[in-house]
This record gives C-alpha cells, sequence and structure tokens, in this order.
C-alpha cells in the first residue's frame, strides 16, 4: 500500500475496501470506527483517565529496568514524529 492510496482515499472522500481498512486499523492498532468515520469510539474512556489497557501496559513499563524504559520511549517518541511527519505529509498534499 502506498501514500499516495491514502491521499487518494482522503481525496475522493472514500474509504479503503473493508479488508484494507481492516490490516490498516490493527497494523496501527486503532479502532476500525475511528478509521472509517473519523468519529471516537462510542463508549470513550472516563474523562482524564486513561483506558484500562492502557493503566496495564503502563505498570508493566515501570517494572522493566531503567534501560529497557528508556528504549520503550525512545521508540514512542520516534513514534510520535513519524505521526506528525505523515500527518504534516497528508495534510500537504490535500491543500
Amino acid at each position: 500500500m502506498t501514500n499516495q492510496a491514502f491521499t487518494d482515499w482522503k481525496r475522493r472522500g472514500t474509504i479503503p475496501a473493508a479488508d484494507i481498512a481492516l490490516r490498516i486499523a490493527d497494523a496501527l492498532n486503532i479502532d476500525l470506527r475511528w478509521l472509517i468515520t473519523g468519529k471516537e469510539p462510542v463508549t470513550p474512556p472516563a474523562p482524564g483517565l486513561p483506558p484500562a489497557e492502557v493503566l496495564a501496559l503502563a505498570n508493566d513499563i515501570c517494572r522493566l529496568p531503567a534501560e529497557y524504559r528508556d528504549i520503550i520511549l525512545q521508540n514512542v517518541e520516534a513514534f510520535k514524529k513519524l505521526c506528525f511527519r505523515l500527518e504534516k505529509a497528508a495534510s500537504q498534499n490535500i491543500g
């Protein structure tokens, strides 16, 4: 799948085929409804509280040795930068 495919879907206001949308949602670990509609899941977590899965993951990460926590945080930061670049590129292709 190419960046051009994403740009084309967004420009046309269409969504990918169901099997592709599901693969994208799985790969990015995002809600399929959000991917298709752009709307948050129907039952969001309580305001100010992360979902139980996030809290459990945070607890697991806190129990790791410091060097492993640092590696995880570096990867999260790299992922955030990648997402920002992709969003910026997508907005430049549309406008």
